[in-house]
């Protein structure tokens, strides 16, 4: 029974050292970002399919780098494949830049509302 504890005690003081060394490799991450002006954004997805996941593995195994380097390079590319375009009203000034408005008529103007009607 004192061995097992022993050995359990062992396990449990690596269980803790292994949390404590991620915790402050986050930590010193967290300190790089901050110095150098980086604050970094978390992104979670959820309901994420399994074959998708995988599918993303392999990608990101065929490209070398890990499966979350992936999905931003992927998110990149996305994001900044979309054309700018143009913007509602230039697109309305393309539209009527031709129109020579001066040469149209001016149709007559007339009372925006009827006179109501006596009641009887």
């Amino acid at each position: 029974m004192h061995i097992f504890c022993r050995r359990l005690d062992a396990a449990r003081s690596v269980v803790i050292e292994k949390v404590l060394a991620r915790q402050m490799s986050n930590d010193y991450n967290a300190c790089i970002a901050i110095i150098s002006s980086q604050a970094m954004a978390s992104l979670t997805i959820r309901n994420f399919n399994d074959e998708l996941k995988s599918l993303l593995r392999q990608q990101a195994a065929r490209h070398g780098c890990s499966m979350e380097q992936e999905a931003r390079d992927i998110l990149r590319r996305a994001v900044q494949a979309q054309p700018a375009g143009i913007g509602f009203a230039q697109r309305i000034h393309q539209r009527f830049t031709g129109l020579k408005a001066d040469d149209l008529p001016i149709p007559l103007r007339r009372a925006a509302r009827l006179p109501r009607a006596p009641k009887d």
